[in-house]
């Protein structure tokens, strides 16, 4: 068994495939000469599948972090953990910026 084959690692793996699997079904829905409302519909999914994605993968990067697994090398800690926020903070971003159109 690897170190990180955890239930909840195979949970994520299987959310990661299916938000990847939805992406380009939504891309090609985010064509403007269709009608407004698939285009507003498809923009939010669009954004909430890109969240979730880059959420699991700093998840993932913050299963690496943890130093009592001692994963990878004490040197690479403060680039993975830099890293891990940056998926985080732009799950984040991608997150609120749909939270207009629930609001209207």
């Amino acid at each position: 068994m690897l170190p990180l084959e955890t239930a909840t690692t195979v949970l994520l793996n299987i959310a990661l495939l299916f938000l990847v699997s939805v992406e380009p079904y939504l891309l090609s829905l985010l064509n403007p000469a269709e009608t407004i409302l698939i285009f507003d519909f498809a923009s939010i999914v669009y954004a909430l599948d890109l969240s979730g994605l880059l959420a699991i993968l700093g998840m993932f990067t913050h299963m690496l972090t943890v130093e009592e697994r001692k994963l990878i090398p004490a040197r690479l800690l403060g680039q993975q953990r830099r890293i891990r926020n940056a998926f985080l903070f732009s799950a984040f971003l991608f997150l609120i910026s749909t939270f207009p159109q629930f609001l209207v």
